[in-house]
């Protein structure tokens, strides 16, 4: 979920009234054709990690150096663009339902995964799909809103993304090779998570005009609530399980900077 929000606070001030269908169509395959750099980058990611699964180092390096990514997104992207919304209460609305639908994800998981402990079941890392679920949701949400204000933010955005769902999709991957799960069913879940960012950026490029201009703070304040669960609940706590030292922690900022440094130049 990168360089956004700034943008598409204010999308209704940006995006014509009317637009013919040529250009509709164009700019639809705009979305289309830049939405499937992120959804090649997940799978590879999930590839690569099952082709050669890293160490428990390199996981956790990998595991840092995500979430420095994505918690610069929301110190560079979402909370400056969300503050300058003026959208108080709707903001409000946006992070408490995201909040409550993460850790009723946590919650439903738990239970599952309890029950399959004591069964002898497999084992799936629920909770970590659902948020991983839900951020990509967002992430083509975010995509869609972003080209229909600006197509140069747009294709910054989603190279951007490709960046930060090419290490994603190595964690989950690393995540469910953990499991029990049959190596194929893995990837069946990998594709299936990456084909929802090209649907969901679609879809919120299509209704993206009846979608009214107060609610998309509410929106992107969801999105925020769901990055800050992916980071501190899964990646980085699964992380903190794993070896750790110094260099491994400077991969976080690492991750942060790299972020930081891209946004500035586009800037």
């Amino acid at each position: 979920m990168l360089s956004r929000t700034h943008y598409s606070v204010n999308i209704r001030q940006t995006v014509p009234p009317t637009h013919s269908p040529l250009r509709e169509f164009q700019s639809m395959q705009s979305v289309f054709f830049y939405a499937l750099i992120p959804f090649v980058t997940f799978i590879l990611g999930g590839i690569v990690a099952k082709i050669r699964q890293p160490s428990n180092t390199w996981r956790s390096v990998i595991q840092h150096f995500t979430s420095g990514v994505v918690f610069a997104v929301v110190a560079v992207d979402l909370l400056p663009g969300i503050s300058k919304s003026h959208e108080p209460y709707e903001v409000a609305i946006g992070f408490s339902c995201g909040v409550l639908l993460m850790l009723l994800i946590r919650a439903y998981a738990e239970k599952v995964e309890a029950n399959q402990h004591q069964q002898e079941q497999v084992k799936m890392p629920i909770a970590m799909l659902g948020a991983v679920g839900v951020d990509v949701i967002v992430d083509g949400f975010l995509i869609g809103v972003s080209f229909a204000a600006n197509e140069q933010t747009g294709q910054f955005l989603t190279i951007a993304l490709g960046l930060e769902m090419f290490s994603l999709g190595l964690a989950l991957s690393v995540s469910l090779s953990l499991t029990k799960l049959r190596q194929m069913t893995s990837i069946l879940i990998i594709m299936l998570l990456a084909a929802i960012v090209v649907l969901s950026a679609v879809l919120s490029h299509l209704l993206i005009q009846f979608i009214p201009s107060s609610s998309i703070p509410l929106l992107l304040a969801f999105g925020l609530a769901s990055l800050l669960y992916l980071v501190t609940e899964e990646l980085l706590h699964e992380a903190h399980q794993l070896p750790d030292n110094a260099y491994i922690t400077a991969t976080f900022f690492i991750g942060f900077l790299l972020f930081l440094i891209l946004s500035m130049l586009h800037g």
